[in-house]
């Protein structure tokens, strides 16, 4: 960098601190997309073998939803859902 240069003067604001922070964010989406998918699928076999297929399925869907959207909405539902049949209001809070 020049000292008579602006700082982000060189291309894009920042360009040279986003590339690694974007690989980054990829690289953990796809990591917690192999994760929640073979949590999934661990629990789709447990479903037919004896073990908390379920339990595991919805272990592998809370994975995903550290990273999309689609899944949160998808634990959220799930959650609002179980608080009805078991009478309660609405979900616990967390302290």
């Amino acid at each position: 960098m020049n000292l008579h240069e602006p700082p982000g003067a060189r291309g894009s604001a920042g360009s040279s601190d986003e590339a690694p922070r974007t690989l980054w964010r990829h690289a953990r989406r796809v990591a917690v997309a192999v994760i929640g998918l073979s949590v999934i699928l661990f629990g789709a076999a447990l479903l037919v073998l004896p073990g908390p297929g379920i339990l595991v399925v919805f272990a592998g869907v809370s994975i995903l939803a550290l990273e999309f959207a689609w899944a949160r909405r998808l634990v959220k539902q799930a959650k609002e859902k179980t608080a009805q049949m078991t009478g309660r209001s609405k979900p616990p809070n967390k302290p």
